[in-house]
């Protein structure tokens, strides 16, 4: 048997199918409404947000555009905020969702901010359902041994839809 016929019987026998040229791949279509209330600051207020990166990306960035404060208060505007070593801090993107029904949306890290600076989810990943109409937060955690300056419009998670 042909390897294209043996990875074809191995995927089938999970469930899976395999997308080739003769079979074109199918994404589900979803109509979602995205309220985008806080400013963008200057450095990319030209940007599309939210948007996909590119026409192959899973998921769409989440960027910090608020930072709140331990109590849950809005910092009032920040630009920037220090995160020391083990400490972790809630950050506003500024975007709610109105997500249909059975739908959700996964919020992940970013591989390069956790890889690289040690800033990553508090719990790893996230789950926003389809009834929660708030905004959507971000709890970062520096798990470096160094102090990070996060700042206002950083890119600091990922975003995809999950049905």
């Amino acid at each position: 048997m042909s390897e294209d016929g043996d990875m074809r019987s191995v995927a089938e026998g999970m469930g899976m199918t395999i997308v080739g040229p003769e079979q074109p791949e199918v994404r589900p279509c979803v109509n979602v409404k995205v309220d985008r209330f806080r400013e963008l600051p200057e450095s990319v207020a030209d940007q599309p947000y939210p948007a996909y990166a590119s026409a192959g990306a899973l998921a769409f960035d989440l960027r910090a555009l608020e930072f709140m404060e331990p109590n849950g208060a809005e910092s009032g505007g920040m630009e920037q905020r220090k995160l020391a070593p083990g400490l972790q801090a809630w950050i506003g993107t500024g975007l709610r969702f109105a997500l249909p029904r059975d739908w959700g949306l996964s919020i992940i890290p970013r591989s390069g901010l956790g890889a690289k600076a040690g800033l990553v989810l508090a719990n790893g990943t996230g789950l926003i359902d389809s009834d929660y109409r708030g905004e959507v937060l971000v709890c970062l955690r520096n798990r470096s041994g160094v102090h990070h300056l996060i700042e206002r419009g950083q890119r600091i998670a990922q975003a995809r839809l999950v049905c």
